[in-house]
């Protein structure tokens, strides 16, 4: 998968979303981050990404997975 022009750090919050079905709070904890912080990251994922939620992510990165 190409990274559509996300940071290290948004890429890691993209995997971290769609691979493992982690929350904000989840996410925020274990990268030792705010969940703001997290919010931020994933809002310019779905801009980059051109969605508008993470279930929108999610169902993007299943098609392409059974893609494959």
């Amino acid at each position: 998968m190409t990274n559509r022009g996300l940071t290290l750090r948004e890429f890691e919050i993209y995997m971290l979303i769609v691979g493992k079905a982690k929350c904000r709070q989840t996410i925020a904890d274990e990268l030792r981050i705010s969940k703001l912080t997290v919010g931020v990251h994933v809002s310019h994922i779905m801009d980059k990404m051109g969605m508008s939620t993470c279930l929108e992510l999610l169902v993007q990165y299943h098609k392409r997975e059974q893609g494959k």
